[in-house]
């Protein structure tokens, strides 16, 4: 039954490139036509053929190749594994057709265990990037809005602009369940999942789902690794190589790790295909681990060092977005909070009770939060000091961050939140001479200076 799954792959893919309409710049999706059986209606469901396809794929490179993987064997899949890619590719679905390409490199190096064809693999995955960023207006697109988002924040770069701001403003403790504001994140159920978690629960918990990732990837291995029948042991080494690569898309390019794709996050993200695909994948391995138990065919074989790089390969990817993560929170989090089309800036005042200025004496120069703003000097320090009312300026604008920031332990903002109470966000030291200030005020009288 080998041809059956590459013809049943190609086959749903090209029925989407036909028939499917363009939404957000791809065709993803077809929805079945209604029918009305004795006053029931019937149909209608929309799903994205391409997560299925993943199984398939899967099943299709372990039929063709478990036996035989000589040259020209891996030629004849390569074009079959080609043609799945390249209608993704015309389908403007790159996040899929980046993922079957690097199932596809990941199974053929298990299988021939040779170097070149991981060589192979890998520069026609950078000459691909280079074609697509040259030919793809889409691509072009994300790479830039990658490189500097804020520079096209108006637009190109707006999805992750408002993603790193969740992260940012949530930072390793989280704003709380229900306490972020999520929503200004455009399509954040589907790609962006990861980036509403760490602003309500925050960067702390981002980091454990990374860390939960990883591990069922590496029991996914293992389990591979213990499977002595080769095409059974490759369709969960595939399976494992679909999920490895989706994740770390999602969150790398949620985080600014990596440029971003737009795809689903298993088992996580909304989208009823994608959860149906996970758990039908997820099905298949336990019925695989199962049968084969049965056997008694779960022994050690002998290709493990594959399985073993393999490993070594996904610790180094996730660890690589972990460290991002926690530099980003470390280093990063002040120039997101600060930024003016950062709408979340307002949740924090609500939350926390803005930090007061003093002078270099102790005298409080602006005190208060909201509406409720004082400035007990009013002119005299208004150039100086600024305002926080309706835009920002002076300090109140330069040391924004640490005046919206409290640097308090996680349980004490807890306990004021059970309470209702807003937490005292950090005060800032000025080394402005009051005394001197009132001279000079004085001294200037009705005449224009500074």
């Amino acid at each position: 039954m080998k041809w059956a799954y590459p013809i049943a792959g190609l086959t749903l893919l090209a029925g989407v490139f036909l028939l499917a309409k363009v939404t957000n710049g791809s065709k993803l999706s077809v929805t079945t036509p209604s029918l009305n059986i004795a006053g029931h209606a019937l149909g209608g469901i929309t799903f994205q053929p391409s997560e299925f396809v993943k199984l398939s794929f899967v099943i299709f490179l372990a039929a063709f190749l478990w036996k035989d993987h000589s040259f020209k064997q891996v030629c004849i899949t390569t074009i079959l594994a080609g043609a799945h890619v390249l209608i993704l590719v015309m389908s403007n679905d790159l996040g899929s057709a980046f993922i079957y390409f690097a199932a596809f490199v990941g199974i053929v190096c298990l299988l021939t265990c040779k170097l070149r064809y991981l060589i192979l693999g890998v520069g026609g995955g950078v000459g691909a990037a280079l074609f697509g960023y040259q030919f793809f207006k889409h691509v072009k697109v994300r790479v830039m809005a990658w490189q500097d988002p804020f520079k096209y924040i108006e637009k190109e770069g707006y999805q992750i602009c408002q993603s790193l701001f969740a992260i940012g403003t949530g930072g390793f403790d989280g704003m709380g369940l229900r306490r972020g504001n999520p929503k200004t994140i455009p399509f954040v159920e589907d790609d962006f999942i990861f980036s509403a978690i760490c602003e309500e629960m925050g960067c702390i918990v981002g980091i454990c789902i990374i860390l939960i990732c990883l591990m069922n990837l590496l029991c996914l291995v293992r389990i591979a690794s213990r499977i002595a029948d080769l095409f059974y042991q490759t369709v969960v080494y595939g399976i494992a190589c679909v999920w490895g690569v989706q994740i770390f898309l999602t969150i790398g390019g949620g985080i600014k790790f990596i440029p971003l794709t737009g795809v689903t996050l298993p088992f996580i993200s909304y989208g009823g295909s994608s959860v149906m695909a996970s758990f039908i994948m997820l099905y298949v391995v336990q019925g695989i681990v199962l049968k084969l138990k049965q056997r008694e065919e779960v022994v050690l074989p002998n290709n493990r060092k594959p399985l073993f790089f393999t490993g070594i390969f996904l610790i180094a990817l996730y660890a690589g977005m972990i460290i991002h993560l926690v530099l980003f929170c470390m280093q990063g989090k002040e120039i997101f909070l600060n930024n003016p089309y950062n709408s979340r800036q307002k949740l924090l005042a609500q939350r926390y009770e803005r930090g007061t200025i003093y002078g270099n004496d102790g005298q409080i120069l602006a005190q208060g939060s909201g509406k409720l703003r004082i400035y007990p000097y009013r002119n005299t320090f208004a150039h100086v000091v600024g305002y926080a009312d309706n835009g920002r300026m002076g300090i109140e604008d330069l040391a924004n961050y640490y005046l919206l920031s409290p640097n308090v332990s996680v349980m004490k903002k807890a306990l004021d939140a059970m309470h209702g109470k807003t937490t005292q966000a950090d005060s800032v030291y000025t080394t402005l001479d009051t005394k001197l200030q009132l001279v000079a005020d004085k001294a200037l009288g009705a005449d224009r200076g500074a």
